[in-house]
């Protein structure tokens, strides 16, 4: 608990209330996957290794030497002789030289005494970058400064971080993530500066945690709650026709005696004892959390109770709201943002936690306005500096200064409003009530000689619903269908999906990773391929309606696709067919067809290629089109690879 006042002060009792409530957020992920013990043993049979490598200069994939960056005679950055301006640039790779799939997160420590040096050494990040100039340094995303980076908020593991997977994933996720760091001192810096040294030394560390991912027999999600060995760990429990009373509450807001729409009860795994002597003992507890559509101003209270704090609120409940509008997707840490300076630490939820009750929370949609609306929510430990430490970077003796790294324990998606329903088929429907029908999960899903055909009134397929029934093979959608979301994402078995009337856009990820894809039957409502929609599939031949406006940025990357047939005038966005080894034949029957240039990081554009580099060589895909406005907006495109590139005008060679 935080040190500022006295711990059986009614006002802490009230602040710790109102962890208490946020505690329904953190405990909900566990409610889905509850299976932590038995799933341990299957993740330690795996391996977990990562491997950190650096190269300078530019990148090239047959000519790059990567460096060992766990060899102390080859550190990543190291010169004696820096200067006002003096600028260096690194490129990192990450990569799982493993077996199991893990989040990693890159972070700068010190070794020894930091000295002003730091202070005017700017760093930078970028992503993906291939090659830099001087110039280019200070467009990349600005980091801080060394003396920022060592040990504060602002650490480089915010930016760089994220999930790799073996070299044999089934699904062709990413082993490694390559990244460029650059090191540039201030052109400010005065003579104040010289003869210092940063420290004895620095350390670039990568941090991997194991990921619930690998798949067992039945799909990849039965160890989605378990963390790895390591990890803190919950008992969370669903609080069946849970009624709370608030009737007298001496804090937060009195919404009577009712039900919740959801609860939970929270029960930390380790004991008092035992989380005194853990590396997490003053890591801070606390939930991320956003919604994906704007929460009314007092339409959603969040309500909690646990005994030890309770006893102290007339034995009630505490139920909370903002008195203000919450924009979507606006992430808020619930208890750093109760007031300044409030700190729960691990230690103290293993405490007040392990009574066998636990925490119980909920929440409760008072207004009826947020029906449909759902919550995602990530609940962490904050790593905070030693003592020590705090000591030597001037904060004085304290536990509560956090570094920005933080775990993530857990996390949960709940929609408000609706109900699930079992179908005799065994498939499982979201009924909302909105109206809105969301295919949840067909995975136990009875199916017949291959084919599955979606139930009449489904608007909505939910992400994966498709995706973990083996048996699928062919997939039939009812006109009711609207939106596809992440519906096929990595699936393994589907072959062909006829997509419905009414439908007008294919969404980002809907085809990604379905390496069994051969035939997708586009109807005439579609308007929109969205970024990303057929990345990785194996889709080899398409045709694109001429209805189809917009073909998002890397729609097509990395896929099999061979031939691509668009009828109409579509507006092609930049990499939409990036790094397909396949692609040998565009027809473009369109008299006016766009070519858009890509965001992605402000580089060239590059929108057909069957190489795996940006800049590869395209020689043998030949484009067919109609007529020399088209055939010249085909060779623009190409840049650098249009005199290899060859483009019939109605069968003509251009």
């Amino acid at each position: 608990m935080t040190k500022r006042s006295t711990k059986h002060s009614l006002l802490l009792s009230a602040l710790s209330l109102l962890l208490c409530a946020s505690m329904l957020i953190g405990t909900t992920f566990a409610w889905f996957t509850d299976s932590v013990t038995s799933t341990g043993n299957i993740i330690k049979s795996g391996t977990l290794e990562v491997a950190l490598e650096w190269a300078e200069g530019n990148l090239d994939p047959a000519t790059t030497t990567w460096n060992d960056a766990s060899d102390s005679t080859k550190p990543i950055f190291n010169n004696d002789l820096w200067e006002p301006g003096y600028t260096e640039s690194k490129h990192v790779k990450i990569s799982n030289n493993g077996s199991l799939a893990f989040n990693y997160m890159l972070r700068i420590v010190p070794n020894g005494t930091v000295s002003a040096l730091a202070d005017v050494i700017d760093v930078y990040y970028f992503d993906n970058a291939t090659q830099l100039t001087r110039a280019d340094v200070e467009n990349g995303v600005y980091l801080g400064t060394l003396t920022e980076l060592f040990g504060t908020a602002k650490n480089i593991s915010n930016t760089v971080k994220g999930t790799l997977y073996s070299e044999d994933d089934a699904n062709g996720n990413p082993s490694s993530k390559t990244c460029t760091i650059a090191l540039k001192m201030k052109e400010s810096a005065g003579n104040e500066y010289q003869d210092l040294a940063i420290g004895s030394d620095f350390n670039v560390e990568v941090i991997a945690t194991q990921l619930a991912y690998e798949i067992d027999s039945f799909d990849k999600d039965y160890d989605i709650a378990a963390p790895s060995p390591e990890l803190p760990s919950a008992l969370v429990r669903p609080l069946v026709d849970l009624g709370i009373d608030t009737t007298g509450s001496r804090l937060g807001m009195d919404i009577g005696a009712r039900p919740l729409d959801v609860g939970y009860q929270f029960e930390p795994t380790e004991s008092y004892a035992d989380a005194q002597n853990s590396e997490y003992r003053y890591w801070h507890a606390d939930f991320a959390v956003k919604a994906d559509a704007k929460v009314p101003a007092n339409s959603m209270a969040l309500a909690g109770y646990y005994d030890a704090w309770c006893s102290l609120n007339n034995d009630k409940w505490v139920a909370l709201a903002s008195s203000d509008d919450i924009a979507a997707n606006t992430e808020i840490r619930l208890v750093a943002s109760m007031a300044d300076g409030l700190y729960v630490n691990y230690e103290e939820i293993c405490r007040y936690g392990n009574d066998g009750k636990g925490f119980q929370c909920g929440a409760v949609d008072l207004t009826g306005e947020n029906v449909g609306t759902t919550l995602t929510v990530e609940f962490r430990l904050y790593e905070t500096l030693s003592a020590e430490e705090a000591i030597k970077q001037g904060y004085g003796n304290t536990t509560n200064v956090e570094t920005g790294n933080y775990i993530v324990v857990g996390e949960f998606e709940y929609t408000f409003g609706g109900d699930y329903e079992t179908l005799d088929d065994g498939a499982i429907l979201f009924n909302r009530d909105d109206g809105k029908v969301i295919l949840y999960d067909t995975q136990d899903a009875t199916i017949v000689n291959g084919t599955y055909t979606v139930p009449e009134g489904v608007t909505t397929l939910g992400n994966y619903s498709l995706s973990h029934n083996d048996q699928i093979e062919t997939v039939v959608l009812p006109e009711t269908v609207t939106s596809l979301g992440r519906a096929f994402d990595s699936s393994t078995s589907v072959k062909k999906v006829v997509l419905n009337e009414g439908l007008e856009t294919i969404d980002s990820r809907a085809f990604k990773s379905t390496t069994a894809l051969e035939e997708v039957v586009i109807p005439s409502t579609v308007t929109t391929i969205a970024d990303n929609a057929f990345q990785k599939s194996g889709i080899k031949n398409l045709v694109i309606p001429a209805t189809v406006e917009t073909i998002g940025e890397t729609a097509f990357g990395a896929s099999l696709i061979e031939t691509i047939t668009f009828e109409g005038n579509t507006s092609i966005q930049g990499y939409a067919f990036r790094g397909c080894t396949e692609l040998r034949k565009v027809y473009l029957n369109g008299d006016d067809v766009t070519f858009i240039p890509s965001t992605l990081n402000g580089r060239n554009s590059c929108w057909f290629c069957n190489g795996e580099s940006n800049n590869p060589n395209t020689s043998n895909i030949d484009f067919y089109v109609i007529n020399d406005t088209v055939a010249a907006g085909v060779k623009t495109a190409m840049g650098a690879e249009a005199n290899n590139t060859d483009v019939y005008v109605n069968g003509v060679l251009y």
